[in-house]
């Protein structure tokens, strides 16, 4: 009956020891090639020593050499790789590009320079990414590298934040903005590839239909809404002033009022372009009584606070971003073409008129 012993999980032979009938014992192994060797030693104490002897030098003499099941191995490799239409060592390069760090630079530190980058587009713009980056890097840590952030992390970003439609739309496409930065002005994420926020999906939930305010709720409006933020109510129902932002950036300097023309500079829209808001006769009887040589028109900042209270006064339900919706919807009904909302020349009418109908697409 033989004694066994193997030299190594990493080889495939092994050295055996057989007791011969004279006494003495054979030990037997397989070189690479696989033939066979046998020693032959008096005592089976030898026989043993001779073994651990041999499993030592083979070892030092296959240490960086293929066994037969290291090349098992880099046939599996070798087939798997050409499924994919590379090498081994394409492969392998792919693999150690995608798994080692770039530069390991701290998200905190890619907001600092993506905002400074930034810093030259409106105010309207840069306020809002900053705020919203700043949601970002309180979920992540300053200090998490940003090649480390994944893109099922992003989501849950997102998702913490209950951000579906456009909302998480827009914040998914900061991000991406960030992360491109991010890859290719400070080489902080490979180049060769897309970046973790791009495999974010976009979020395709159907748009919810738009819902305006009729004249009679404007009206309703107007007359429950307190003075301090008569402005603000009037220039988002009958200018169509975003209301979310442009609206607290306008002074009483931009009112032209002979030209009648309210103009935004760069710095004062979303899109940081120079923008002429016509006025109606409407707007002036409101606001020619407010007016002041200079200064900021409204001083508020919540106009949530004034939304919920008006909807409390009136009974009337308020819909987000409601005042613009409807205005864009009178004047499309007015000129009959979406486009001419656009130009200040077919505004010459009112936005609220009772005889109009209610939404842009009645007839």
């Amino acid at each position: 009956m033989p004694w066994e012993r193997s030299i190594s999980k990493a080889s495939a032979s092994k050295l055996s020891i057989y007791a011969k009938k004279d006494g003495r014992y054979d030990v037997s192994w397989y070189d690479q090639a696989g033939k066979r060797h046998v020693s032959t030693r008096a005592s089976l104490a030898a026989a043993k020593a001779f073994q651990a002897e041999k499993i030592r030098e083979l070892q030092r003499h296959r240490e960086g050499r293929f066994s037969l099941d290291d090349r098992e191995m880099l046939n599996q490799a070798r087939d798997l790789a050409a499924s994919h239409g590379c090498t081994v060592l394409q492969a392998v390069q792919e693999w150690h590009d995608w798994k080692g760090a770039s530069n390991g630079m701290p998200l905190g530190e890619v907001i600092k320079k993506f905002l400074a980058a930034k810093s030259s587009r409106s105010p309207a713009y840069t306020v809002k990414l900053s705020d919203d980056l700043a949601l970002l890097e309180a979920h992540f840590n300053a200090k998490q590298p940003i090649d480390g952030i994944r893109s099922n992390e992003i989501e849950d970003f997102l998702d913490s934040k209950k951000a579906t439609g456009r909302r998480r739309n827009n914040l998914r496409s900061e991000i991406i903005t960030l992360f491109r930065y991010a890859q290719i002005r400070l080489r902080a994420l490979h180049r060769d590839r897309k970046t973790e926020a791009e495999l974010v999906l976009r979020d395709q939930t159907k748009r919810k239909p738009v819902e305006t305010f009729s004249p009679e709720e404007f009206d309703a409006f107007l007359g429950a809404v307190r003075p301090e933020w008569l402005p603000w109510l009037a220039l988002g129902g009958l200018a169509g002033i975003r209301t979310d932002g442009e609206i607290f950036r306008i002074t009483w300097e931009c009112f032209k009022w002979e030209k009648r023309i309210i103009d935004l500079g760069s710095g004062m829209t979303k899109i940081d372009e120079r923008r002429h808001v016509p006025i109606c006769d409407r707007l002036i009887d409101l606001l020619k009584p407010l007016a002041a040589e200079s200064g900021p028109m409204i001083t508020l900042k919540k106009p949530e606070d004034e939304t919920e209270r008006l909807a409390r006064v009136t009974g009337i339900q308020w819909h987000r971003n409601g005042l613009r919706h409807s205005f864009c919807s009178y004047r499309v009904a007015i000129t009959g073409d979406i486009p001419l909302v656009a130009i200040p020349s077919q505004r010459c009418r009112e936005p609220f008129l009772k005889d109009l109908p209610r939404t842009s697409f009645s007839p």
